[in-house]
C-alpha cells in the first residue's frame, strides 16, 4: 500500500514540475511576444504623428489600433513578469475574482479595441472606394466618429466584464474564463463570433467594389485613368489593411479553434498548453508594423524620414489623389466642362 501510495504522490509531483516548467516558458514567451507589440506600436504611432503626409482619416485609425495593440502588449509584459516573480519567489498566488478581472481588464481591453478598430478601419475604407466624391469632404468626420463609436464600445464591453462578480468569491487560476461570469461569457462569444463575420464581409466589399471600378475603367482602354484610379482608390493602402485583418482573423481562429480543443482534456494539460495558444494572440498585436513596412510604400516612406532618412520623390511614390473617374465624367456633365487636360493628367477645377 505504501508503494502505491509513493508511485502516486511521484506522479502527483511530476505533474506539478510539468505545469511550474511550462508556466515559466509561457511567461517568458509572454514577455518576448509583449514586448514585441510594446516597441513596434510606438514606432508606428511615431511615424503617423510625426509625418504630415499620413495626416489622414485612414492612418489616424491605424494609429489607434497601433495604440490598442500596444496595451495589449505592456499588459502582457506585465502579467509575464508578475508570473516569473511569483515563481521565483515561491509566492502563492491567491486571488479574488475582483482582483482577477482587474488584472485582466487591460488585455481585454486593448483586444476588444483592436477587433473593433479594425472594423471600423474597414467601414472608413468602404465608404471611401464607394462614395469618393462625398468621403473627401467628410474624410476626418467620418473618421473621428468611427473611432468615437470604436472606443466607447471597448470601454463598454469591459465595464460589463464586472458585472454580476464577487469580491469573495476565489479562484485558483487568473485568466479571462475562470474571472468571469457566465453572463459575460456568453456575450464574449456571440460578440467576438459575430465582429470577425463583419469584419471578413466589410473588407471583401472593399475588395469587390475596387475591382469593380478597375473593370469599369479598364473597359474604356485609358491605361492612364486606370493607373490613376489606383493611387485615387489608395489600392496599396486596401490591399495592406486586407492581410492585416486576414492575419488578425487567421490568428483569432486559430486561438479559439485550440481553447475549443482544450475543453476536452485534463484540467493539468490545459494549464500546460492553454497560455502559448493565447500568445497567437498578442503576436497578431506585434506585426501589424512589418505588414505596414513591406507593403505601404508611403508609410515605408514617411518611416525613414522620421529617423531622418533622405528620399527621393520617386522613391517616396507620393502621389496627388484625384476623384475617381466617374466621379470626374458626372462634374463634366453637371457643369458643362469645366476639365481641363495638361500632359495626359485629368484634373478637376474647383466649381463655386
Amino acid at each position: 500500500m505504501s508503494a502505491v501510495n509513493e508511485t502516486a504522490y511521484q506522479i502527483l509531483v511530476q505533474k506539478s514540475l510539468d505545469t511550474l516548467n511550462a508556466t515559466k516558458i509561457a511567461s517568458v514567451g509572454l514577455i518576448l511576444s509583449g514586448l514585441l507589440a510594446s516597441v513596434t506600436n510606438p514606432l508606428v504611432m511615431w511615424t503617423i504623428w510625426s509625418q504630415k503626409s499620413l495626416h489622414t482619416g485612414c492612418f489616424c485609425l491605424i494609429a489607434q489600433l497601433s495604440f490598442a495593440d500596444w496595451i495589449v502588449g505592456v499588459s502582457y509584459v506585465a502579467t509575464g513578469f508578475k508570473r516569473l516573480i511569483r515563481l521565483w519567489f515561491s509566492i502563492p498566488e491567491v486571488n479574488s475574482q475582483v482582483i482577477c478581472c482587474l488584472e485582466m481588464a487591460p488585455p481585454y481591453f486593448g483586444q476588444s479595441a483592436s477587433l473593433t478598430v479594425a472594423l471600423v478601419i474597414g467601414i472608413e475604407r468602404l465608404i471611401a472606394v464607394a462614395f469618393p466624391m462625398q468621403f473627401y469632404t467628410r474624410s476626418w468626420s467620418i473618421a473621428n466618429l468611427l473611432a468615437s463609436i470604436a472606443w466607447i464600445w471597448s470601454m463598454t464591453e469591459t465595464a460589463f466584464m464586472f458585472y454580476g462578480i464577487s469580491s469573495s468569491k476565489y479562484i485558483p487560476n487568473c485568466n479571462l474564463v475562470s474571472s468571469v461570469t457566465d453572463a459575460f461569457y456568453n456575450f464574449q462569444n456571440v460578440e467576438s463570433g459575430a465582429l470577425v463575420i463583419v469584419i471578413t464581409v466589410v473588407y471583401a466589399l472593399v475588395v469587390i467594389e475596387i475591382t469593380l471600378q478597375l473593370r469599369t475603367a479598364r473597359k474604356t482602354n485609358q491605361t492612364d485613368q486606370v493607373v490613376q484610379m489606383k493611387k485615387n482608390l489608395q489600392v496599396k493602402t486596401a490591399q495592406m489593411l486586407v492581410v492585416v485583418a486576414s492575419m488578425y482573423l487567421i490568428l483569432q481562429a486559430a486561438t479559439r479553434i485550440g481553447l475549443a480543443l482544450l475543453a476536452s482534456v485534463s484540467a493539468e494539460d490545459r494549464a500546460n498548453y492553454a497560455p502559448f495558444i493565447r500568445m497567437l494572440m498578442i503576436i497578431n498585436s506585434g506585426i501589424n508594423f512589418f505588414i505596414y513596412f513591406s507593403m505601404s510604400t508611403e508609410f515605408k516612406t514617411s518611416f525613414k524620414k522620421s529617423l531622418g532618412w533622405k528620399v527621393t520623390l520617386i522613391a517616396s511614390g507620393q502621389v496627388t489623389r484625384q476623384p475617381p473617374l466617374r466621379d470626374i465624367q458626372r462634374v463634366e456633365r453637371t457643369f458643362g466642362g469645366g476639365l481641363q487636360t495638361r500632359n495626359n493628367n485629368v484634373r478637376v477645377q474647383r466649381f463655386v
